[in-house]
């Protein structure tokens, strides 16, 4: 009679977009790293299995033969990201964030080092390549993307999504040059909408009816519905008249499992990418996203836009290279049997 073999795997428990100075922020991710014989990859069905005990997004990490800092794909860490429900998904910001850092203090770790400063490429389960620096606890990620855009004619459905987290349809911000009714998309469409104050951005509410709430999306072709308004940054400086661009926001998910996101990366990529392509801030300078204020996961995620090697701004669907960053904080470690 044959045994079936165990397996040990690291688990690791992670919040990446930390807001500095705000205790429990950031969004929550674990990295499930297999220990040992590193050659043989977990199965589809072993990995949703391990996403399904986790309350957030996480992050299967293989890694074959190398720590990648080759560039030969076949030595590269692949990711595996997954929701709460066992879905696996093509790319999530805040997960990446973190499992960039989890895997960077691991080499430091493995070779006893305190200095934890990395640079690294990883592919994706589709086979897309991305790059991450990491340094100390803040990691940053290269994303070479292209904005697509669609606006969102169906004023019915959109006065019904808003009525579903609380709000009128009244209640947005009539500036042209803030994106609204718009599915705007640098991996998946996030429907964005400006709302006029911060005070009512905070008013809203978590989904009525969830389920309707994702038919409601379903048939706008969105993922999601992004609330921002602009705001100062946290530490007090005016944002005015400078190279900082600040907007307070709030993501509630089409269907991730739980009702509003503490931070969205590839939402906030693809509002500064629309405010970028609007003439709202220019290439070098910084967008901050702040997240997750009214779940007391108070977030920021910080996004640029390169100017180096003669990179100009993008029109149309011409690819733009986003850098995404955040700070990570490491919760817990430990070791399990699968």
């Amino acid at each position: 009679m044959s045994v079936a073999s165990s397996r040990k795997i690291l688990q690791v428990a992670a919040r990446a977009f930390v807001c500095p100075g705000f205790a429990s922020g950031g969004n929550p991710v674990t990295v499930f790293l297999p220990l040992g014989d590193s050659n043989t990859a977990l199965s589809s069905l072993e990995r949703s299995k391990l996403a399904k005990t986790c309350e957030w997004e996480s992050v299967i990490a293989h890694r074959p033969n190398g720590d990648g800092t080759s560039l030969q794909k076949d030595n590269l860490p692949r990711f595996h990201f997954y929701m709460p429900s066992g879905e696996e998904v093509s790319f999530c910001a805040h997960a990446a964030i973190g499992a960039c850092a989890i895997l960077a203090e691991q080499d430091a770790l493995n070779k006893g080092s305190d200095s934890i400063i990395r640079t690294f490429s990883f592919q994706t389960s589709d086979g897309s390549l991305r790059t991450a620096t990491v340094s100390g606890n803040e990691a940053e990620l290269v994303l070479d993307t292209v904005l697509e855009e669609k606006a969102i004619d169906d004023k019915i459905t959109m006065d019904k999504i808003m009525f579903e987290v609380g709000l009128s349809n009244n209640e947005h911000v009539t500036d042209e040059k803030y994106p609204w009714h718009i599915n705007s998309s640098i991996a998946r469409p996030k429907t964005l909408v400006p709302i006029s104050s911060i005070e009512k951005l905070h008013s809203a509410t978590n989904p009525k009816d969830a389920g309707l709430f994702r038919t409601l999306c379903d048939s706008i072709d969105s993922t999601g519905i992004y609330l921002y308004s602009p705001c100062n940054p946290v530490d007090g400086e005016s944002g005015a008249n400078s190279d900082r661009h600040c907007f307070e926001c709030r993501q509630f998910p089409r269907a991730s499992g739980y009702p509003e996101d503490p931070a969205t990366g590839i939402a906030a990529g693809a509002l500064a990418s629309s405010l970028l392509r609007r003439g709202v801030g220019n290439h070098g300078e910084i967008f901050e996203f702040y997240q997750g204020t009214i779940m007391g996961r108070r977030s920021k995620i910080n996004i640029r836009f390169g100017v180096e090697g003669g990179e100009e701004k993008g029109s149309g669907d011409d690819p733009i290279r986003m850098y995404c960053s955040g700070m990570v904080e490491i919760t817990s470690r430990s070791v399990i049997i699968n």
